[in-house]
C-alpha cells in the first residue's frame, strides 16, 4: 500500500477509521442548521450518529471543536446533544461490555456502581474487562473482592445474582 494511503494501513502507523468523521458530520449539520430545514437536519444527524464508530466519543469531539464559539439563540451544540440522546434511546440497549468500556474511557469508574458494572461481565466470564475497569482504583478493587468473597459464603446461590 501507498504510505500516504488514507485508509490507515497498519504499517504506516496511521489509525484505521471505518466510521464517519464526527467533524465532517458537524460541518454537514452546521450547514443544515443555517437553512432551518429541521426535518432534514434531524435525518442527517441520525444517519450520521449511526455511521459513527463511537457516537458518544463523536459528540465529545464535536463539542470540543465548537468550544469558544458563541452565537445568538439556541445552539447547534445543545441541539446535537439532545438529538444524540433521543437517537441513543431509540437504539437497543448496549451490552455490559460497552457500558464498562465507555465508563473506562471517560474515567467514570468512581461514579458508577462497581457491582452493577462488573457482575454481568463476571457472569459472562469477561474477567479481563472487569480487571481493566477497576485497574488504578484500589477502593473499587476492594469492593469487587468483597463482592466476590461474598459469593464464597455458605448458603450463597448464584441464581440470586443471575436474577
Amino acid at each position: 500500500m501507498d504510505p500516504g494511503d488514507p485508509t490507515g494501513d497498519p504499517t504506516t502507523g496511521e489509525r484505521r477509521c471505518t466510521g464517519q468523521d464526527p467533524l465532517l458530520l458537524l460541518q454537514a449539520l452546521q450547514t443544515l442548521w443555517s437553512t432551518r430545514e429541521r426535518q432534514q437536519l434531524q435525518e442527517e444527524a441520525w444517519r450520521g450518529f449511526a455511521a459513527l464508530d463511537d457516537p458518544l466519543a463523536g459528540l465529545l469531539d464535536m463539542l470540543e471543536s465548537c468550544r469558544g464559539r458563541r452565537g445568538e439563540g439556541p445552539s447547534l451544540e445543545a441541539w446535537i446533544s439532545r438529538q444524540l440522546q433521543c437517537w441513543l434511546q431509540a437504539q437497543p440497549c448496549p451490552s455490559p461490555a460497552q457500558a464498562v468500556m465507555l465508563g473506562t474511557t471517560l474515567k467514570l469508574q468512581p461514579e458508577l456502581d462497581v457491582e452493577k458494572m462488573s457482575v454481568p461481565l463476571l457472569l459472562q466470564d469477561k474477567v479481563a474487562l472487569v480487571e481493566r475497569y477497576v485497574a488504578g482504583f484500589p477502593d473499587l478493587q476492594r469492593r469487587l473482592l468483597a463482592l466476590m468473597d461474598s459469593w464464597c459464603q455458605p448458603g450463597f446461590d448464584i441464581k440470586d445474582v443471575a436474577r
